[in-house]
């Protein structure tokens, strides 16, 4: 039965290899006839009217690459002197990732044949031993693991996508070989000397099947035109260990890198800038109310401009102000009248025209404008909470993601050395190495806005099994068990001291509201 199960799938195999061959790899266009009647025409395909000039094209691979580059460099001077987008960014990337995530163990326990306490030993020592390589995870021996997720979500928020490498170093005073060091992607790149190579899409090396075989990255910053001499081409994958993590949310089938999610809005993001600049700067001019003071007699202010010294030059009469600082006093000359600026600005539109634009941008974000904005003063409770639990799924969503594609690869990794170094009791890793490594990811919490129905939401999920201890724990930065220890210390010790907890008849605290109690 297993030989005629096993030649089944060989057999299917073999027609579906056969069938993906017809289709080609990505990029290209299959032979196969579409065998479909054809459908009415559609006005968005139409090329009259106000669609005259609408004519999209698609990029070739080094064409997208060159504007993928600009569009980082952009991203980055935004991000660097635009306030907005300063906000924006380092708003997203302190909710999304904020103080880390907290691992948990979750080994199968149905399919390792070991016994339920010997797998709780074996999960207690599992996290133990990641939070040592946490402290050490840095190549550079500055940052802990947590820092890199901050580092490296930043990276896919300004840069579009992160790029790190899993090396095995030896360095006194370390536990674990494993360490991670950060590259820019902008280092990623195509060599000058294999742009015609088809099998690279910018810095990628792919198979026909589309599937990333080797990492170009750049030797060092700050040059062009450089050969592949320049560059190390770095193997994707050694067995199941991956040697590189790169990490971007993919939006199109055929995507190889990441792109700034706020690039749709990044115009608007800098002509708002201009426009701010140049209203400060009118106001700067118009508030400093200078004097201007024209003479019958040239001659007199022209040395009443000199000095008073009777110095005279013709040139005193055509003198021209550029400059206007706070206080001044200008003479003119005989004839010149002073047209006086008015202090109306900005004008009535300027706030709903930022704000349009910075609804725009938010919503090119995916997350409202009163967030982005951080503008909650003329919200309801009913209006804030609806805002924040919108964004929150933004938030929720790249969480989920940093925590598939680079937390859980960096626990695999620690577990197998762990096993390696003997500081996992375990046998047969590598045939039970999915069921041993399988893990949860908790982000931090996010904030309440109203405390004590949010605990008792808590209680409520405890009472029916819908939340448990770990969970809850692990939201607040904690560990269920070591808070529970602790808990039960300090219930030893106030009964030791005879202290009582002070709580009204419906268990609520002295001072609770009744509408809390409710």
């Amino acid at each position: 039965m297993k030989k005629k199960k096993k030649g089944i799938l060989a057999s299917l195999r073999r027609r579906l290899t056969n069938k993906s061959a017809q289709l080609g790899t990505p990029g290209t266009i299959s032979n196969i006839a579409a065998r479909r009647q054809g459908t009415v025409s559609k006005t968005s395909a139409g090329n009259s009217g106000t669609l005259a000039n609408w004519n999209p094209r698609r990029l070739t691979t080094s064409t997208e690459a060159r504007e993928r580059e600009s569009i980082v460099l952009r991203a980055m001077d935004l991000e660097a002197n635009d306030p907005h987008v300063s906000g924006l960014v380092e708003s997203m990337n302190l909710s999304t990732v904020g103080v880390g995530y907290t691992p948990q163990s979750r080994m199968n326990a149905d399919i390792l044949p070991l016994k339920k306490k010997k797998i709780r030993k074996i999960q207690r020592q599992a996290e133990w031993n990641f939070s040592i390589w946490s402290k050490e995870a840095d190549i550079q021996g500055k940052k802990h693991f947590n820092d890199i997720l901050l580092l490296a979500d930043r990276s896919m928020l300004v840069r579009g996508e992160y790029l790190i490498l899993p090396r095995m170093i030896k360095r006194p005073g370390r536990t674990f070989s494993l360490a991670l060091q950060v590259i820019d992607p902008l280092r990623l790149k195509t060599p000058s000397d294999l742009m015609k190579n088809e099998n690279i899409v910018d810095g990628i090396e792919i198979d026909d099947n589309g599937m990333p075989l080797y990492y170009w990255i750049q030797k060092g910053k700050n040059r062009h035109k450089l050969t592949s001499k320049n560059f190390v081409r770095i193997k994707a994958f050694a067995g199941h260990r991956p040697q590189v993590l790169h990490g971007f949310i993919q939006k199109d089938p055929d995507q190889y890198r990441g792109y700034v999610f706020f690039s749709p809005a990044m115009k608007f993001f800098r002509d708002l800038s201009d426009h701010l600049d140049a209203e400060l700067v009118s106001n700067i001019v118009t508030s400093a109310a200078a004097l201007f003071i024209s003479s019958p007699d040239p001659t007199a202010a022209a040395i009443a401009a000199a000095g008073g010294e009777g110095k005279w030059t013709d040139s005193l009469l055509e003198e021209k102000y550029q400059n206007v600082v706070p206080g001044q006093i200008l003479y003119g000359a005989l004839g010149q009248k002073p047209e006086v600026l008015e202090h109306n600005r900005p004008g009535d539109n300027f706030e709903p025209f930022v704000d349009v634009i910075l609804r725009a941008a938010s919503s090119c974000a995916g997350i409202p404008y009163e967030v982005a904005a951080k503008r909650y003063g003329d919200m309801s409770y009913s209006s804030a909470r609806a805002a924040l639990l919108d964004a929150w799924r933004v938030f929720n969503h790249r969480q989920n993601f940093e925590a598939r594609h680079l937390c859980q690869p960096c626990w695999d990794m620690v577990m197998e050395e762990s096993f390696l170094l003997g500081m996992l009791d375990i046998n047969d890793f590598y045939q039970y190495r999915p069921a041993v490594c399988r893990a949860t990811w908790t982000p931090q919490k996010k904030g309440m806005l109203e405390p004590v129905k949010e605990m008792q939401s808590n209680i409520l999920g405890l009472k029916y099994n819908i939340l448990n201890h770990s969970q809850i724990h692990a939201e607040n930065g904690g560990d269920w068990e070591a808070d529970m220890e602790q808990s039960a210390k300090e219930k030893k010790f106030r009964k030791k001291k005879k202290l009582k907890y002070p709580e009204t008849g419906n268990g609520q605290p002295k001072g609770a509201s009744k509408e809390n109690a409710k």
